[in-house]
């Protein structure tokens, strides 16, 4: 096989002919990527904004409002911590305790007077406690239990 048979094998075939009429406007030609490039060297592939070269990101007529945005997003993530007026210091020393707290947590979450990051951390925390509870109360019982056993043994009279 030739090289001119190989190069009419693989050649592209010509595109038809255009149907519409050649005195039309031509529309302008969008570029596909932004001509910025990014940190790294590499060219920007975001999509350029209408009659600009580049993208949202990287327009320098819409760059300061950019920036602006950016810090006012960053100033409004720094929460300050929740703090509940008028509430006292947890004692975690009975399962009603808990109980209440938590009552307390879903009532302040529901009238809007904590976020729900909030009220998900003291509902974990309270998770935590529940079981310690459980055993402290467990123990105070076995105590008891042991306690008037001990009692019971002595006070009989018999002895043997």
């Amino acid at each position: 096989m030739t090289i001119d048979e190989t190069t009419a094998r693989t050649a592209k075939t010509p595109p038809l002919a255009s149907t519409q009429d050649s005195a039309a406007p031509t529309a302008r030609v969008v570029a596909k990527h932004c001509a910025a490039s990014t940190k790294a060297g590499l060219p920007c592939r975001g999509t350029p904004l209408p009659g600009s070269d580049f993208c949202i990101y990287h327009d320098p007529a819409r760059r300061d409002a950019l920036v602006a945005a950016a810090r006012k997003g960053g100033e409004n993530r720094a929460r300050q911590p929740a703090v509940f007026k008028g509430a006292g210091n947890v004692k975690f020393e009975s399962a009603d305790e808990v109980r209440a707290l938590l009552a307390d947590t879903v009532n302040r979450l529901r009238r809007g007077e904590i976020d729900t990051k909030t009220a998900n951390a003291v509902g974990f925390l309270a998770n935590i406690a529940r079981p310690v509870i459980d055993a402290v109360e467990f123990e105070k019982r076995l105590k008891a239990l042991e306690a008037e056993q001990a009692v019971g043994k002595h006070g009989r009279g018999k002895a043997k």
